[in-house]
């Protein structure tokens, strides 16, 4: 079955809705802004994330979360570190989120931060990013060798167990001038 996420546009909404046995809420920055009688737009961030923390405390399920992650690389001498970004935009807290790298083929793994592993067998790297609150970030580092020059594209995607309601940037591909 699919999952359905309405969006609460206050705590009574959501406790209501939560009642009629939605898995998980979303928010709504239309019907909140209408809350405070602005139009669309029209709240600050910082109304926004407060807002998505009282849905939070006024339910047992799940707020809606957008993860997204990005990358950097440097590359020389025949080595290049992936530097990659998972961050939280909110509103509720994102749980048990990973990060996965599928190493492309030119690629040989050398090390990686704290936390994340490396399975040979499948080139991937992947690392438990855990718990991100509204705003907060996570950077992990791996570390490659190569041979030659040239560019190659990596892509890196990101999961977690909360609902995402935008997952278009819950990957990135970089394409990496080796050096």
């Amino acid at each position: 079955t699919p999952l359905l996420i309405p969006n609460p546009w206050d705590i009574g909404s959501a406790k209501l809705l939560a009642h009629l046995g939605f898995q998980a809420l979303a928010t709504t920055s239309s019907g909140f802004a209408g809350t405070y009688g602005r139009l669309d737009g029209h709240v600050t961030r910082d109304e926004s994330l407060a807002h998505g923390a009282a849905l939070a405390a006024a339910t047992d399920v799940p707020i809606s979360a957008d993860l997204s992650v990005t990358q950097t690389a440097t590359s020389g001498g025949g080595r290049a570190t992936l530097t990659v970004t998972t961050q939280n935009n909110g509103p509720a807290t994102e749980i048990a989120s990973t990060l996965s790298d599928t190493l492309p083929s030119k690629f040989t793994f050398v090390s990686a931060s704290a936390g994340c592993t490396y399975m040979s067998a499948s080139r991937r790297v992947t690392c438990a990013v855990g718990d991100l609150g509204n705003g907060a970030q996570a950077v992990r580092s791996i570390v490659v060798s190569y041979k030659g020059k040239g560019s190659i594209a990596n892509t890196v995607s990101v999961t977690t167990t909360t609902a995402d309601p935008v997952s278009s940037n819950n990957s990135s591909t970089l394409t990496i001038k080796l050096q």
